[in-house]
């Protein structure tokens, strides 16, 4: 089943990553920033209550889904997931995460 409606938001998202990454927005890895450790993940127009932040034996989860209803009456879903390694001497338990204009950013104080 083809999803135009979604493929748009995809090729959107794309883009947008893209632009980002060129202006070194989009962060690969936790990196260290002063006394903590941050982490930025594009989830485009995924609406907070369809993202989850997990984390399990050292390693952090980003997951989200995202269902688009088409006009045909059917449903197209688009779902992620993002495993990053948490850095050593990172505090877990202190892990705080803010989602604004699209991404995800996850703060750990070192």
């Amino acid at each position: 089943m083809q999803c135009p409606q979604l493929e748009e938001r995809i090729e959107k998202t794309i883009q947008r990553v893209l632009q980002k990454q060129s202006e070194d927005h989009v962060l690969q890895s936790f990196i260290k920033k002063d006394n903590k450790y941050e982490l930025s993940h594009f989830v485009g127009s995924v609406r907070p209550e369809h993202i989850q932040v997990t984390e399990q034996n050292g390693i952090v989860t980003i997951q989200g889904h995202e269902t688009v209803q088409q006009e045909d009456g059917s449903s197209c879903m688009y779902a992620f997931a993002r495993h990053v390694p948490l850095p050593q001497g990172s505090a877990i338990q202190k892990l705080e995460s803010h989602l604004k204009n699209g991404y995800v950013t996850l703060v750990l104080p070192h």
